[in-house]
């Protein structure tokens, strides 16, 4: 699983009680895993939040959840097109978190390790890091990054995801397939 480096640290906190939880909330009938192992990115920085990227193992695999495609290429040309993020965070007026939700915002900005998007109304919030931002590419969605953060006062700012495409070595490295090879 891909997930934010920043995540990582309840599977320290909590040894043995982290979960990864596939479905519509994180209350009704999902497909869940625990969290066995994470290896972060060597030159993840808790304080720039650079490389904020993480491969977990799960104890037990995931056989009844189709996988995603990550996009190996860079995304510099896809400038202009809709990004859909998905995540369980709050919604940023309620506060209510727990629930699956997805925003279509615009791509707009590749800087060297993270992307942005255009502020339309829509955004990441609280509790949406280490999930994953999608573009449709020939007909299917791929995965082009990860949640990683935003704005510390408010969800109605720029947030920004880490770059798959920049990290592909480590992910390759830490047993997450070859090529364009479909990983959960």
């Amino acid at each position: 699983v891909l997930t934010a480096a920043h995540c990582t640290e309840a599977m320290d906190k909590y040894p043995g009680k982290v979960y990864f939880t596939l479905g519509v909330d994180l209350k009704g009938s999902n497909v869940r895993a625990r969290a066995a192992s994470y290896v972060n990115h060597p030159q993840y920085n808790k304080k720039t939040i650079d490389h904020d990227i993480a491969v977990v193992t799960l104890a037990t695999s995931i056989t009844s959840v189709k996988p995603v495609v990550v996009l190996h290429s860079n995304p510099s040309g896809l400038k202009g097109q809709k990004m859909v993020l998905v995540g369980y965070g709050q919604d940023g007026i309620s506060k209510v978190g727990g629930i699956r939700r997805e925003a279509e915002v615009t791509f707009a900005e590749v800087l060297p390790w993270r992307i942005s998007f255009l502020w339309q109304g829509k955004a990441s919030c609280y509790g949406d890091s280490g999930g994953p931002a999608f573009i449709h590419v020939g007909g299917k969605y791929q995965q082009v990054g990860i949640t990683s953060h935003g704005s510390s006062t408010s969800c109605f700012a720029k947030s920004y995801y880490t770059r798959i495409d920049t990290h592909k070595n480590f992910i390759l490295a830490n047993g997450m397939g070859g090529g364009d090879r479909t990983v959960n």
